[in-house]
């Protein structure tokens, strides 16, 4: 301020000295006894403009984002710089002008997220090829080479394709990675999670070296579901997945997802089916064996038997063969009539009924 006062003095005093002089000049007579005009100087040409420059960031801003670039300054003046991120990301968002990505990086700066604040300027740099000065860029490239020490880089080499990769609690992508991630040093939680898979959680320190590398391998998840399985009898045997696992009664667990029960016993139908059992589900499943139809007495042709029992006409018995065979070659047969429950047939041609 004072600066400026002398130089506005110095102003004053060269510009009273100069009206003084003009005045007296104008006074002094000529050659004719009046005063003579003063000479006539000559008025130096106006410099040409300077070029203006580009247009600065809040000139460039409208709308939206110039509210809130302002609001983002107000926030970062006031040492809000979480809630200035926030802000200055928001016009990033909304403008795509890569100048407000210096802005966000000295909020992550701030914040003392280093790794960030590289991020922000790598991309600064590249997103603002042809609008940065070279000033703009040479003070970036030296941030950087400034706070790089402060991260590390961290290669995941992961089992599983798809898994969801988290730094603090925050996602920075899904296996496979395309390049190593860039985290700060100090004491950073790592964890990988895909599901159907377990969880993969570490808590790793940074700083005694620039690169690390950690292999993941994630495991499948097991999950068991409770199931019993009881029998009618107690020596009918119980078979899941083809293992047998008992006789008449089986408690245990099995791996949640779809299975297969069979039960056997001698001269029983076997039982055959598929369940479903979901995570820590518990499931009972009761098992009644049917008998095998009876088989053919000895010494009596197997097409006597029609639906597990014989047919007996007049005292004898009478096949399938007979009934269904064409009229005109059936034998001459006397009628027979039984009691009810059986069949009444009369041969040739006569009705039969069933009773």
């Amino acid at each position: 301020m004072i600066t400026r006062l002398a130089l506005h003095t110095s102003i004053v005093v060269i510009a009273l000295a100069t009206t003084a002089s003009v005045a007296h000049a104008q006074l002094k007579p000529g050659p004719s006894g009046k005063p003579a005009r003063p000479a006539r100087q000559a008025v130096p040409p106006k410099p040409d403009p300077t070029p203006a420059g580009p247009p600065s960031l809040a000139e460039s801003l409208t709308g939206e984002p110039k509210a809130d670039y302002e609001a983002a300054k107000l926030l970062y003046g006031n040492s809000d710089y979480a809630g200035a991120l926030v802000k200055f990301l928001a016009a990033y968002d909304k403008s795509k002008d890569a100048r407000l990505l210096w802005n966000v990086a000295a909020c992550e700066k701030s914040l003392r997220h280093y790794a960030s604040v590289v991020s922000y300027l790598r991309r600064y740099l590249a997103e603002g090829q042809g609008s940065l000065s070279e000033a703009e860029k040479i003070d970036a490239e030296a941030l950087i080479k400034v706070i790089h020490p402060l991260t590390a880089a961290l290669a995941l080499e992961v089992s599983e394709s798809g898994a969801r990769v988290y730094v603090d609690d925050s996602l920075v992508g899904e296996t496979p990675l395309a390049a190593p991630i860039v985290i700060d040093v100090g004491a950073r939680k790592i964890r990988v999670e895909k599901e159907g898979f377990e969880p993969y959680r570490e808590v790793l320190t940074i700083g005694d070296s620039p690169h690390i590398k950690i292999v993941v391998k994630l495991e499948k998840t097991v999950t068991d579901a409770s199931l019993v399985v009881y029998t009618a009898r107690p020596k009918d045997e119980i078979y899941i997945d083809g293992a047998l696992r008992g006789a008449g009664t089986w408690r245990g667990t099995v791996p949640a997802g779809t299975h297969t029960l069979r039960v056997t016993a001698p001269a029983m139908r076997t039982y055959e089916s598929d369940f479903f059992v979901r995570d820590k589900e518990s499931r009972t499943l009761a098992v009644t064996l049917e008998r095998e139809p009876s088989k053919p007495s000895a010494g009596v042709p197997a097409w006597v038997w029609i639906g597990g029992a014989a047919l007996v006409v007049a005292g004898g018995v009478v096949g399938g063969y007979f009934l269904f065979k064409p009229e005109d070659q059936q034998p001459q047969m006397p009628v027979g009539t039984v009691s009810p429950g059986s069949v009444q047939a009369s041969f040739p041609g006569a009705p039969f009924t069933w009773r």
